[in-house]
C-alpha cells in the first residue's frame, strides 16, 4: 500500500516494516536516544492515552463496583422491610382476634348486666 495519509515517509516506512509499534521505534530495538523526536512524541501520546484510557476503565470498574455494593445494601434494606412489614401484618392480624374476642365478651357482659337490671326491677317490685 502507499504511504499513510499525514504520515513523513519515514513515519510511512515504519508502518509498511512492522506496524504502529514498529513505527514507534521501540519494537525495531532503536535506542531512546537515536529515536526520531517526531515518533518519541508519538510514542509518548500513545502511552499517555494508555494511561489515560486505563484509569477511565479504572473508574468505571470503581463505580459498577460501588453501584453494585450499593445495590445490594438497598436489596438487603428491602427484604427487611418486607419482614418487618409482614411482623406488623401479624400483630395488627392478633389484635383484630383480640378486639373481636373482647366484642364478644363485652356483649355478654351487657347482656348480663342488662339481665341483672331486670331481675333487680321485679325483685324490687316482689318486696313492695
Amino acid at each position: 500500500p502507499g504511504p499513510a495519509r499525514g504520515l513523513s515517509g519515514m513515519q510511512a516506512g515504519n508502518l509498511a516494516d512492522g506496524g504502529w509499534a514498529a513505527g514507534l521505534g521501540g519494537a525495531r530495538g532503536v535506542p531512546a536516544e537515536e529515536e526520531d523526536p517526531v515518533v518519541a512524541e508519538e510514542r509518548r501520546m500513545l502511552q499517555e492515552q494508555q494511561r489515560r484510557e486505563q484509569e477511565e476503565a479504572q473508574i468505571v470498574q470503581e463505580q459498577i463496583e460501588f453501584n453494585e455494593e450499593l445495590i445490594a445494601e438497598r436489596e438487603e434494606g428491602i427484604a427487611q422491610a418486607v419482614d418487618e412489614i409482614h411482623d406488623i401484618k401479624e400483630v395488627f392480624q392478633d389484635l383484630a382476634t383480640l378486639v373481636a374476642e373482647q366484642g364478644e365478651v363485652i356483649n355478654e357482659i351487657d347482656d348480663n348486666i342488662t339481665r341483672t337490671n331486670i331481675q333487680t326491677q321485679v325483685a324490687v317490685k316482689e318486696l313492695e
